[in-house]
């Protein structure tokens, strides 16, 4: 499975890291490959959309797109089992 490190940062006690990447929203999401921002996203993403973008960086031999599949559906299970047990 790939590995796609994630970090959060509040922007409203990191200025240095709002200039530096130029974040204009919150939140955003910036993909960076090599030290450099490739994509960024505004707004909240669906686990799909995220999907979508972070395939599109994934080596083109590798296919993790099954493995991807099982990990959502079984997000969307736990989500749906919490419900379940808010109710």
């Amino acid at each position: 499975m790939p590995e796609f490190p994630a970090f959060k940062c509040n922007v409203n006690f990191s200025p240095n890291i709002v200039e530096k990447y130029q974040v204009s929203a919150a939140p955003s999401f910036k993909l960076f490959v090599d030290g450099e921002v490739v994509q960024t996203l505004f707004g909240m993403r669906s686990p799909d959309d995220l999907y979508y973008t972070l395939k599109n960086y994934v080596k083109k031999e590798e296919n993790y797109e099954d493995i991807w599949s099982t990990l959502f559906a079984e997000a969307e299970e736990n989500n749906d089992e919490e419900k379940k047990d808010k109710e």
